[in-house]
């Protein structure tokens, strides 16, 4: 009965969105995006701008999905009050949606490559600090770090992704898109139990490190293929 109150309180939120959505009037799409018209899916999954956002949305996620569930059960195996797990994560949410009001405007001012690459070395000091000690002290910073690195990454990904498809197109990208973050998250929240208590929470941070550096490659390998397609395009000047 411990977290009964948190699970009545879910469910009221969710009966007040479906009352809300209830009243929202939404416009049909136009008969072209119903009959599914555009490129292949195929065609768009194989451009490097779907595959660096899906690969960073993927990884911004999953990442966060994995130590975020494994962080309470590890304080509460060091030691840690019930109080202070519920305090990091705490934090650790607000580090992950306060951002939101300005992310856009950092990826506007300072550019998408900047924002997304920023947010994957967040993410990689996360995992820094967390191997650096186990206080309290320690868990707080990792997740703030975890939740800003996760909001700088997957917005910056949400944000590719919507420049990689026409308005025909859109339906079946998102769905795509959707599927492989969401059945990465799924997989990231199964497997963090079985990863902390089979291999413990120092090879958690390590574990996920490979898969960060992996985003980070894919944000500039999409970036190095978009310059040069840009510079093949781009008028030859006069001798």
């Amino acid at each position: 009965m411990l977290f009964a109150g948190c699970y009545a309180l879910i469910l009221v939120l969710f009966l007040a969105s479906a009352v809300l959505l209830y009243f929202v009037e939404l416009p049909r799409p136009a008969t072209p995006m119903l009959a599914g018209g555009g490129r292949p899916l195929r065609e768009i999954a194989m451009e490097p701008s779907f595959i660096a956002a899906a690969v960073a949305g993927m990884i911004a996620y999953g990442v966060m999905s994995l130590v975020m569930t494994a962080t309470p059960i590890a304080m509460l195996d060091c030691g840690h009050e019930f109080a202070a797990a519920a305090f990091v994560i705490q934090w650790h949410s607000l580090g992950m949606f306060a951002p939101s009001f300005v992310t856009g405007h950092l990826i506007s001012r300072l550019g998408l490559t900047r924002i997304m690459l920023t947010g994957a070395v967040l993410l990689l000091l996360c995992s820094f600090i967390n191997l650096s000690g186990l206080a309290t002290v320690n868990f707080w910073a990792a997740n703030v770090a975890l939740g800003v690195g996760w909001n700088f990454l997957f917005v910056g990904a949400t944000t590719l992704l919507t420049r990689t498809y026409a308005g025909a197109e859109k339906g079946k990208v998102q769905a795509l898109n959707d599927f492989l973050v969401f059945g990465t998250v799924t997989l990231s929240s199964f497997a963090s139990g079985a990863m902390l208590s089979g291999a413990g929470w120092i090879m958690v941070q390590i574990a996920v490190m490979p898969f960060v550096v992996v985003a980070g490659v894919a944000v500039l390998w999409w970036r190095h293929r978009d310059a040069s397609a840009t510079a093949m395009l781009r008028p030859a000047e006069p001798v």
